[in-house]
């Protein structure tokens, strides 16, 4: 029964980082989003992979 609610907390606690990792990505784009919109000229801009692009690519 110990054993189940160790691996039971295990999963809450990646679910919970996961959760994390994506609402501070997405705040970090809504930002750039608003940011650009307020912009009078639009900047340069290129797109760049991330850590997580590289990894899951094989690189």
């Amino acid at each position: 029964m110990e054993e189940t609610q160790i691996d039971i907390q295990v999963v809450i606690n990646k679910l919970t980082n996961t959760i994390a990792q994506l609402t501070a990505d997405l705040a970090v784009k809504d930002a750039l989003i608003e940011a650009l919109q307020k912009s009078d000229e639009a900047p340069s801009l290129s797109v760049v992979g991330n850590a997580e692009d590289t990894e899951e690519d094989g690189a």
